[in-house]
């Protein structure tokens, strides 16, 4: 009996041993679905977590949002965001994971150079936030594909779609883009699709920084001030949206209402963050150019690109103040929403009551209904 006893609990401490292990690494795997990991590197690929600090990145890193990966000519790099995304940077690219200023997960940031991006699992894809790549003269939003950016040294920036679909927006301009198709943006111009020659447009551009570095220093300077007249068009509309927010009554807004409101606000932080981070990445793009005139002991062509970087970081603090207004808008909203979903909530009760009591008023009771009959019986 006691050696029976004993077998029994050597069993169900056998089963914790294996069990336990399952359930303590259940937190982790979910976790470790939003993280970027490295899963493939060849050559010489450097990551930057600042401007100073370098080191040779590993297959298995973590990444973080802000990690700047510069790739040699004879480097390759492969990571995937959690268990979604893949994506695969060529040689002489230059990419950022995100933002470290404004984290998005599912996002990444192309300076220069060519990437590929694949998405793993379509059925998970998030609607409301989908993958994003980003260059300094777009923004793609990915829906399940699989497709490429490219992007040259004076900005210009491309996407080609081998299957599925993606959104390629510049300002308040988006073209989509499909199976076998393309699209390009250049400085200052609205996505143009399906362009021929695609490659040997991209060739000429790239070349132009070599052919006319004040022109290409000019286009980024015309982006800058569309950035500037950007940011004060955003700021007007996130005031008005402010004074709308707070005309909102919880007892009178009415669910179609809630729902427009609801809409303008994706529309003003999708504009401002899209703008933000553009001009993160052309910040990059900039400092790129300027450390290749530094190596080439071109203080001209330098100072030059270094004023125009110095106009970019003015625009990127204006930028900062519209995050944060609209950062304080959306905790006054959520406040007030919250109010209005309770008294959605109160007053669908209230019906539901009222209805409740109708039915019951309009019920049929039979067994108080005396039978009435004539003198036949009938």
């Amino acid at each position: 009996m006691i050696q029976r006893l004993m077998t029994a609990r050597f069993c169900v401490f056998t089963a914790l041993l294996v069990i336990l292990p399952i359930f303590t690494q259940i937190p982790l795997q979910a976790e470790e679905q939003q993280k970027v990991v490295v899963t493939f590197k060849i050559g010489s690929v450097w990551l930057y977590r600042s401007e100073q600090s370098r080191q040779s990145l590993k297959t298995a890193m973590h990444l973080q949002p802000g990690d700047r990966i510069v790739t040699e000519s004879n480097g390759r790099v492969h990571f995937r965001y959690g268990m979604n995304h893949e994506v695969r940077v060529n040689g002489n690219a230059e990419v950022k994971v995100g933002s470290a200023s404004l984290p998005r997960e599912n996002m990444l940031m192309v300076a220069y150079g060519k990437i590929r991006a694949k998405s793993i699992n379509e059925a998970k894809q998030d609607e409301k936030s989908p993958f994003k790549v980003v260059t300094p003269t777009s923004v793609c939003a990915v829906r399940g594909t699989d497709f490429q950016v490219n992007v040259t040294s004076n900005g210009t920036s491309s996407t080609e779609v081998a299957n599925g679909w993606v959104n390629m927006g510049s300002g308040d301009k988006e073209v989509p883009v499909k199976n076998r198709g393309n699209a390009v943006t250049k400085m200052g111009a609205e996505p143009s699709a399906n362009v021929r020659n695609i490659s040997q447009v991209l060739k000429n551009e790239d070349a132009q920084l070599k052919k006319d570095p004040k022109a290409v220093a000019s286009g980024y300077d015309e982006q800058n001030q569309y950035f500037k007249d950007r940011s004060q068009k955003n700021a007007n509309e996130t005031k008005a949206f402010s004074s709308e927010v707070r005309q909102l009554n919880p007892a009178t807004t009415t669910p179609e209402k809630l729902q427009q409101v609801e809409e303008k606000k994706d529309k003003v932080v999708n504009r401002n963050e899209n703008d933000f981070y553009r001009n993160e990445i052309q910040g990059d793009a900039l400092q790129r150019i300027i450390r290749g005139y530094q190596e080439g002991k071109d203080k001209v062509n330098q100072g030059v690109f270094d004023q125009v970087k110095k106009n970019s970081d003015a625009i990127a603090e204006l930028q900062q103040k519209n995050l944060e207004n609209i950062r304080k808008i959306m905790e006054a909203y959520d406040a007030k929403r919250r109010e209005i979903m309770e008294k959605l909530d109160e007053t669908r009760g209230k019906v539901k009551g009222d209805l409740d009591k109708m039915k019951d008023n309009l019920k049929f009771d039979f067994n108080k209904v005396k039978p009435q009959f004539n003198q036949d019986g009938n």
